[in-house]
């Protein structure tokens, strides 16, 4: 059965009719040398048969149902894993050349969105994979999942049986369009009367006990649902506007004059440890990788709020936290951090590293417990259809 975007793919796919608003994730692998390409082709078919949306094109949906994932009855693996020679000189720069035309390329839109080109003819004998997918398949769990069908653990090529069974696809029938609409209204009506069943005696009870504050946090509620469906007809961040199909970005961008681009470093410890200081100003974070690796190389930092997840930065003992978005408090901080000895920058780098190590170091199953816990807190109490 046919299965409908989540939200926010569905939100991202309308949105990528703007080419200037794709957000294709491009992949660059650089291998030692060039692989079988009949062993390359032999694993992208196992990922096409075990991870389904490696087979699915999505479907236009009659309103105001999402698009939906179908399996593509003519999938073709050869339109989707290429094989062609590096151009001169072939070097890594050759290959970040053709991988960033596939980043401003757009997906056939009639086929699965994928397309992995394996360029042989590098320098030494090496060789290198550009694969390019949607963000809607490239979500964490499903990358671990590929690259144990992709990878070896050891230099040859391990025997996995025989291939997996394909994905059963239809034809689509006349009236399929009308069927999957009315689905898709079951399921949120269920949805909605089931979360309102639940939700309505708690919020008689608050509204009986908080009338004026149950009214208030129901317009913001109101107002919040609204800022999220409606139309986009405009840009929300100032970062979009001034995206475009160019390809050459650094080049034309208003920072080239007063900063140089060195290129790619394998080895960015270096760096770290020829610093200072590091600064990270930043308006918006994840997980902040990089102020994590800069304390644990024994950095002092100044980081924003945003920056500083989870406590990485002690104020005053290690380093100096900001207000995101404010320049002056930034500026003060710098000033200080130039103003202190060497003696006392390299204290507070050492007890950075130690924090860091103390409070953030993972165990050998940090990660996949991490993973699971949040899995577990997010589908709880969720009742399928």
């Amino acid at each position: 059965m046919a299965e409908f975007m989540r939200s926010t793919d569905a939100f991202a796919w309308a949105m990528e009719e703007d080419p200037r608003l794709r957000s294709t994730v491009v992949l660059v692998l650089m291998l030692d040398r060039s692989p079988d390409f009949d062993v390359v082709a032999d694993r992208f078919e196992r990922v096409s048969r075990a991870v389904p949306l490696f087979r699915q094109r999505v479907v236009t949906s009659l309103p105001p149902a999402p698009p939906r994932w179908e399996v593509d009855p003519d999938f073709d693996l050869g339109y989707h894993l290429r094989r062609v020679t590096a151009p001169e000189p072939g070097d890594l720069d050759a290959v970040l050349t053709m991988a960033r035309r596939a980043e401003m390329a757009e997906f056939d839109r009639a086929r699965p969105l994928w397309e992995v080109t394996l360029v042989d003819g590098l320098t030494g004998g090496a060789a290198a994979l550009v694969c390019k997918v949607h963000h809607s398949l490239a979500d964490g769990l499903g990358g671990i999942q590929i690259g144990m069908i992709l990878f070896d653990l050891t230099e040859q090529p391990q025997d996995l049986g025989p291939l997996p069974p394909e994905p059963a696809s239809e034809r689509p029938a006349p009236l399929d369009g009308f069927a999957h609409l009315l689905r898709y209204d079951a399921g949120v009506l269920g949805a909605a009367a089931l979360t309102g069943l639940r939700a309505v005696p708690m919020t008689a009870l608050r509204a009986a006990r908080r009338p004026l504050g149950s009214t208030a946090a129901a317009a913001a509620t109101a107002a919040s649902v609204y800022r999220t469906v409606r139309p986009i007809n405009r840009t929300g961040s100032p970062l979009m506007k001034d995206r475009s199909m160019v390809r050459r970005l650094a080049g034309d961008s208003r920072v080239a004059p007063s900063v140089r681009f060195l290129g790619s470093v394998e080895e960015v410890r270096a760096l770290y440890w020829a610093s200072d200081l590091l600064l990270m100003p930043s308006l918006y974070e994840g997980l902040a990788n990089a102020a994590l690796e800069g304390c644990a190389a024994g950095l002092p930092a100044i980081l924003s709020h945003a920056a500083n997840v989870d406590g990485i930065v002690q104020p005053g003992a290690t380093g100096w936290e900001v207000p995101t978005g404010r320049h002056r408090p930034l500026c003060r901080a710098l000033e200080e951090a130039l103003a202190t000895t060497p003696s006392r920058l390299s204290e507070m780098g050492r007890r950075g590293r130690e924090h860091v190590a103390s409070q953030f170091a993972p165990n050998e199953s940090f990660a996949i417990d991490k993973m699971v816990a949040i899995y577990d807190e997010l589908m709880a109490g969720v009742t399928p259809f």
